[in-house]
């Protein structure tokens, strides 16, 4: 997958899996920095149309920085990398027939 991380571009590779019981979307990041997060996207019915709620869960790799730099990450790049790429996915499926 990929997408701009706001001035520059950022691409990762995820297995993936559908969990169709619970609506589920569950990805696990096989390289780069992210390397090991796991993301789930949980699916609800509203009236108003799909909720989706993303919750990432990242182990920062290198012993004593996770602390200071997991927050950092997490606000910084992932969730913004994560909204663009939530309004890519919706828009894709809102303009399909």
């Amino acid at each position: 997958m990929a997408a701009a991380g706001g001035w520059f571009p950022v691409a990762w590779k995820a297995s993936f899996r559908a969990d169709t019981d619970l609506l589920e979307l569950h990805f696990e990041h096989t390289a780069a920095f992210t390397k090991g997060m796991q993301v789930v996207w949980t699916l609800t019915q509203t009236p108003e149309g799909t909720l989706v709620e993303i919750l990432h869960k990242l182990s920062f790799r290198v012993p004593g920085l996770g602390g200071f730099i997991e927050p950092l990450l997490q606000h910084g790049f992932i969730e913004p990398v994560a909204k663009k790429t939530l309004a890519t996915f919706k828009s894709l499926l809102e303009s399909r027939p």
